[in-house]
Formats: C-alpha cells, sequence, structure tokens
C-alpha cells in the first residue's frame, strides 16, 4: 500500500532543482559512483539509508520502503502488488479496482483507469479497461438535503453497494484520495467515511 505520494512535487520541483544543498549533495554522489543506478533491481547506500529513516518514521508494521519516480508510479506499483498478492493466494478473478469520482490516481494508463474524471477518460478511455466509480465523499457542495455526515454514509453505502454488483471476489483494490489533489482541490475525505459500518459494510470484504 502506498503510505505517501508525492502529490505536490509539481509545485517543488522546479524552485528545488536550484537549492545548494540539494546541488551539494547530489554533487557528492556522483563523485563517488554507484548511487544512481536503477533503484528497482540494485541498491545503494543512500537507498538502505534512507529506507531505514522512513521506515523509522512509518509506524509498527511498516517495515518496508519501494521508491519510485513519483505518483503515477506508486499508484502502478501498489495495484500491481495487489495483483501479485491476489494471484498467490488463489484469488485469480480479483482484478477490478474501484475509486471515486472525482479522483486522481495518475497520468500512467493503468492508474488512469482508476481515475475518477470523465473528461479525461473521454480522450483516453479506449485505451484502458473500465473500473467501477463510486461518489467520492467530498464535504465541498454537499447534495441537497444531505449534510457532511450523511452524505460520508451515502457514499459508504454506494461502495458497498458496488461490491455486491460487481462480485466482492472479483474486487482487487479500492483506492481514496485522503486529501483530494488535482481532482478536488484538497478537499478531506469526513472521518465518518472512513469509520463507516466497520463490522457489517464495505471492509468485511
Amino acid at each position: 500500500m502506498k503510505l505517501c505520494a508525492s502529490r505536490a512535487f509539481w509545485l517543488v520541483a522546479c524552485p528545488s532543482q536550484g537549492h545548494e544543498m540539494l546541488f551539494d549533495a547530489h554533487t557528492r554522489m556522483v563523485i563517488r559512483g554507484g548511487e544512481n543506478i536503477y533503484p528497482r533491481f540494485f541498491e545503494s547506500e543512500q537507498s538502505v539509508l534512507l529506507a531505514d529513516r522512513l521506515c523509522g518514521l512509518a509506524g509498527e508494521g511498516l517495515d518496508r520502503a519501494f521508491f519510485v519516480s513519483g505518483g503515477s508510479e506508486a499508484n502502478e506499483s501498489a495495484l500491481k502488488l495487489a495483483r501479485q498478492y491476489a494471484v498467490v493466494r488463489g484469488q485469480r478473478t480479483r482484478a477490478k479496482v474501484i475509486s471515486c469520482e472525482p479522483s486522481y490516481h495518475g497520468a500512467t494508463l493503468g492508474a488512469l483507469s482508476a481515475t475518477g474524471d470523465a473528461h479525461t477518460l473521454e480522450i483516453y478511455g479506449p485505451m484502458v479497461r473500465a473500473m467501477p466509480k463510486v461518489p467520492g465523499p467530498t464535504t465541498y457542495r454537499l447534495p441537497e438535503g444531505y449534510t457532511a455526515y450523511t452524505h460520508a454514509m451515502a457514499c459508504a453505502d454506494a461502495l458497498e453497494t458496488t461490491i455486491e454488483r460487481e462480485g466482492p471476489e472479483s474486487v482487487l483494490a479500492f483506492m481514496l484520495e485522503p486529501i483530494g489533489g488535482v481532482s478536488s482541490g484538497a478537499v478531506v475525505s469526513p472521518e465518518a467515511y472512513s469509520c463507516a459500518r466497520p463490522e457489517g459494510g464495505p471492509a468485511r470484504h
């Protein structure tokens, strides 16, 4: 599972490239050699140190780190990991990824299939596999007659209904942005949504 996505990297990447501290650190790594090899198959001293530090901050049970180039690849990797886990457990029918509308999970094709954006899918939809979508529990411009709480409960019910309709044995994952990105302008999902129906709701699947 993705612990943290570089949601704002596009806001800070360009300015940070001119930071003298980062430039000096990168120069030292290049001079030492062997520090910029492909991290998927190789490791370096710096990547090991970073992994140890990250896992030390992540909390109990989170003791592995997998470094990728950005949020899109992070989501792609998470989906592949979930699929591999299902396959080795003999659950090959699990392949559907449910996500919210609106949502944004990346620009690569795999991540786009889980993205809840009608305009984007209008363009690239024929190139990806359509995935189920459910209403997102956003509190900005609530539907008429709803409070933040009742809307969160309705969205949780919609998720469970979708799981049942698609078939629980076919669902691989549910993707949710705790804090929205480009899709919803940093809207935060209400706490009630993540706590909804803890015993008999979507979590039982």
